[in-house]
């Protein structure tokens, strides 16, 4: 652990709090639209429906909640990992529909599964065989993407379906296995589970390709497509359903590792009538289709809707309320509506993820400012906050994410990882502030290197005292979101403390304009901004 002056008045200043709580977590274009309330704008209704229609309404901005930097950065930091700088004038310009018109854009490109490439530092990365470099690849591509909430999307399916190649022999499907996200996680429901059920990494993580082998029915695949990829614990199904869906599934396999394979040998195990959920499934002359007739059946259960869904909002939105009867009972009411809704709209994703990021409840207070960043959002957040800079070493960041809690392709249970406060322990603090440390050059040990210059901001924005400085990172990095004592700390730090050789305390307004600890101190205020407690708020 490394702790210096800077450190320590880091520690002084972060001596706070994170309140959010423990949690697991239309568009243009062909998506399907999830039905929106008649209701839009203006107040909620008194009735109960009422009220759950308005919130799920496109919100209109107006002048006294005007879309503004902050709703902005709200907005692109939920879907997406955050705003450059420059983004947010851009979109403030465009406007919250049009910009959800944009972040709902589909797109098919994938992460490169096999072979090597060159990042613009130079780095070359070979993405078959080496952990660390296919999550520099991931990583990567979520500090330039121009779809980010492709790849917000991406994360929570990877987290939803928490696969993990331990085994370094077959490391080559975890790419695969997150392009299916990539490309199918803003489209229809039932394809994302078609696809992971026949994927190699699936089939291998929880054994479905032996399913059926020496005429045994395996049922991994079964219990936990039911129990956390579909219906959810406790939503009624019987141990009767788990075996009756695996059975569907007998002989869906692998051929040499890395294809899907219908084995009719292995299916043998699961011929014969079953019911699942209280429908039949039989199809003796194609018994492959059965594995999709079982996906259907587990579809067309409301439990299915309403347990995605409440993920969903859970990730993207708010997660439910700890306290308050009344905000519990209109969060779940909301889940259980829009819910309602997806299903009926046969479950479209951009659809969905359309009406979310316009409503009323996710533009509120209610929403904004009220999740803890994941490590992948910490990370890549941090990133982009500072335009972007290139990074010469992008296979240490994977690692970097690792260590603050989030093994990317390499999940340990297919439960997946836990949210909200459950990424912030001590350790992880430690992590986090060591990364930002030498993201923003206040170390000199950066082992991942960064051109970030920290002048390019302050001479776009023409910022010429220090505390016009702190106030423009402040807002950009927090939304103004510290209390005033904070805030002149920083204005104390700016004006009184100095990296010079000497220890001197200078006043940053008396440094000569080119003077080499002017930078110097910038990048020492965006590093005690990005280790208070509020830059760890989504």
């Amino acid at each position: 652990m490394r702790m210096t002056a800077h450190g320590r008045l880091a520690n002084r200043l972060r001596r706070r709090n994170l309140s959010s709580k423990h949690h697991h977590g239309g568009g243009t274009g062909s998506a399907t639209q999830v039905g929106t309330a008649k209701t839009g704008g203006g107040s909620p209704s008194t009735s109960r429906q009422g009220t759950v229609d308005f919130e799920l309404s496109p919100w209109i901005p107006t002048t006294v909640d005007p879309f503004d930097a902050k709703k902005a950065a709200h907005l692109l930091r939920r879907a997406g990992f955050g705003a450059m700088p420059t983004e947010i004038d851009a979109i403030l310009k465009v406007g919250v529909h049009r910009t959800v018109d944009l972040l709902t854009i589909p797109s098919n490109w994938g992460l490169q599964e096999y072979g090597s490439q060159m990042l613009p530092s130079g780095e070359v990365i070979n993405v078959s065989q080496n952990v660390a470099y296919q999550r520099a690849q991931w990583v990567f591509e979520a500090v330039t993407t121009h779809f980010p909430l492709k790849e917000k999307m991406a994360l929570f399916w990877h987290d939803h379906f928490s696969v993990g190649i331990n085994n370094n022999t077959y490391t080559p499907m975890s790419v695969p296995h997150v392009n299916i996200f990539r490309r199918h996680g803003l489209g229809k429901f039932r394809d994302v589970l078609v696809e992971v059920a026949r994927d190699p990494a699936m089939l291998f993580w929880l054994d479905n390709r032996i399913n059926g082998a020496s005429g045994r029915i395996n049922e991994n695949w079964g219990r936990e497509l039911n129990e956390l990829y579909t219906q959810g614990e406790g939503s009624g199904y019987t141990e009767s359903d788990v075996k009756a869906t695996s059975a569907c599934f007998a002989g869906w396999s692998l051929i040499n590792y890395n294809k899907y394979f219908y084995n009719t040998t292995y299916a043998r195990a699961g011929a014969g009538s079953k019911t699942l959920l209280g429908q039949t499934i039989y199809n003796p002359t194609n018994q492959e289709q059965e594995g999709y007739q079982a996906i259907d059946v587990l579809l067309s259960q409301k439990a299915t809707s309403e347990y995605v869904v409440r993920k969903i909002w859970s990730y993207f939105v708010a997660e439910r309320p700890e306290t308050n009867a009344v905000e519990q009972k209109l969060w779940d009411d909301i889940v259980v509506e829009l819910a309602k809704r997806w299903k009926e709209s046969g479950y479209d994703i951009r659809g969905l993820m359309s009406v979310i990021l316009r409503c009323n409840y996710f533009n509120s207070s209610r929403a904004m400012r009220k999740l803890v960043k994941n490590p992948m959002e910490y990370t890549v957040g941090a990133i982009r906050a500072l335009g972007a800079p290139t990074i010469g070493r992008y296979s240490l960041l994977g690692t970097r994410v690792e260590l603050m809690g989030l093994p990317l392709f390499r999940y340990s249970n297919p439960s997946g990882l836990s949210d909200g406060t459950a990424w912030i322990d001590s350790q992880a603090l430690i992590n986090r502030y060591n990364f930002v440390d030498d993201l923003t050059q206040v170390s000199t040990t950066a082992d991942f290197r960064t051109s970030w210059d920290p002048l390019v901001e302050v001479q776009r924005k023409s910022l010429y005292t220090s505390k016009a400085i702190v106030d423009h990172f402040v807002s950009i990095l927090v939304d103004d979101a510290i209390t005033s004592t904070v805030r002149q700390n920083l204005y104390d730090y700016m004006d009184y403390i100095d990296g010079t050789p000497t220890k001197q305390y200078v006043p940053y307004d008396s440094l000569p304009t080119n003077s080499q600890y002017r930078p110097a101190k910038i990048r020492g205020l965006v590093a005690l901004i990005m280790i208070l407690p509020e830059f760890n708020i989504n």
